[in-house]
């Protein structure tokens, strides 16, 4: 992180974001792209959940519909089949 001063009041923080960096570093958290597929995602989600992992749901901006509708359908899929049993 690098900070540029802009004025006497505000500092301005640049931060870099690598984009190419793939989800293996991070165990549970599952990334919402535009190309993301929700089934790929969703089985995703449900490997993680059946080995009893905790998972996290990243959307930014436009993804942030589709991160929502993944969580509904975990939640669909998980918590009423928990329920029922």
């Amino acid at each position: 992180m690098e900070s540029v001063k802009s004025s006497e009041k505000f500092t301005k923080t640049l931060v870099r974001e690598d984009k190419d960096k793939p989800n293996e570093g991070s165990p549970g958290i599952i990334r919402v792209s535009n190309k993301s597929k929700l089934k790929v995602m969703l089985q995703q989600a449900c490997t993680l959940l059946l080995e009893g992992s905790e998972i996290t749901i990243l959307g930014k901006e436009e993804t942030i519909s589709k991160a929502v509708t993944l969580a509904e359908l975990i939640k669909r899929k998980f918590i009423d089949d928990m329920d029922a049993v």
